[in-house]
């Protein structure tokens, strides 16, 4: 499937304030780390639930028995190795051992995820022709982490 966000991603550089994460974002977010990746809408909604629940775990006032800390990142490195696994076309990723981050580009949106941990996965594929570098794109897109989520959803159908 060929899905053009670009107008989506230029309607969010306009966007000047963090946006407020509702808790139920929280949960589906929460939820949304634990699917298992089978094609390119099931990567993006599970990056943009991590990139969410980054930014969620950070909001001092956020709902503690949602996401009390990162462990939500063990999840992170489970869906990145299933994103390798699969190989699914469309999706570029880098890893960086030098800055510690990964970056994961899906329908033109550069995710980037920094101390996921390590793997004999994760290490393969950094010492593949898969492993293309990129430069971070400096868009930021936890701020937007709400509307990227609500996007990934709707997507997702």
């Amino acid at each position: 499937m060929n899905i053009d966000l670009t107008q989506f991603k230029k309607e969010l550089t306009k966007i000047d304030k963090p946006l407020e994460i509702s808790e139920q974002q929280a949960k589906d977010a929460y939820f949304a780390s634990l699917i298992t990746i089978k094609n390119l809408e099931d990567a993006f909604y599970f990056c943009a639930s991590m990139n969410l629940l980054n930014t969620y775990v950070k909001n001092p006032n956020r709902n503690k028995d949602i996401v009390s800390s990162y462990k939500f990142k063990g999840y992170l490195l489970k869906g990145i190795e299933q994103i390798i696994k699969k190989n699914i076309d469309g999706i570029e990723m880098f890893i960086s051992k030098g800055e510690d981050v990964i970056y994961i580009k899906i329908f033109n949106f550069q995710f980037s995820f920094h101390s996921v941990g390590n793997s004999d996965i994760l290490k393969t594929f950094c010492e593949s022709k898969n492993n293309v570098i990129q430069e971070w794109e400096g868009l930021r897109l936890q701020p937007v982490s709400s509307k990227i989520f609500d996007k990934a959803q709707e997507l997702r159908g």
